[in-house]
């Protein structure tokens, strides 16, 4: 469950990648080479089983990147790359062990990238 952030980001549609908005970032792919991109932060709940059976609420950092930004890549982003914002280190992950993005519009024309925080 997202917070009403993303939702109001979605309903301005292409307009989301505005300045006021975004963030300049570094975007870090698994053994690659650092490029900056635009990306809009948000915050994400995942629920969590442990081994001990207890359901665990985490508070995740989310990413809205547009596609295009990423082409460069070859692929869709995967576990292990990261996200710098202000020395800060992110890694791409999904805690709860899904998919490590979704698409965040219906276009498929921008990124929901799921990360965590480096310790």
């Amino acid at each position: 469950m997202g917070l009403p952030f993303f939702g109001k980001a979605l309903a301005q549609g292409r307009k989301i990648m505005n300045p006021v908005q975004s963030l300049s970032v570094s975007y870090v792919p698994l053994g690659g080479t650092a490029f900056s991109i635009k990306a809009v932060p948000g915050l994400e709940t995942t629920d969590v089983l442990t081994d001990q059976g207890l359901t665990v609420t985490r508070l995740n950092r989310d990413f809205m990147v547009e596609s295009d930004q990423l082409t460069s890549l070859g692929r869709h982003p995967k576990r292990g790359d990261q996200i710098i914002v202000d020395g800060t280190s992110f890694k791409v992950i999904h805690p709860g062990g899904g998919r490590e993005w979704d698409w965040h519009t219906t276009y498929e024309d921008a990124y929901r990238i799921h990360t965590q925080a480096v310790d």
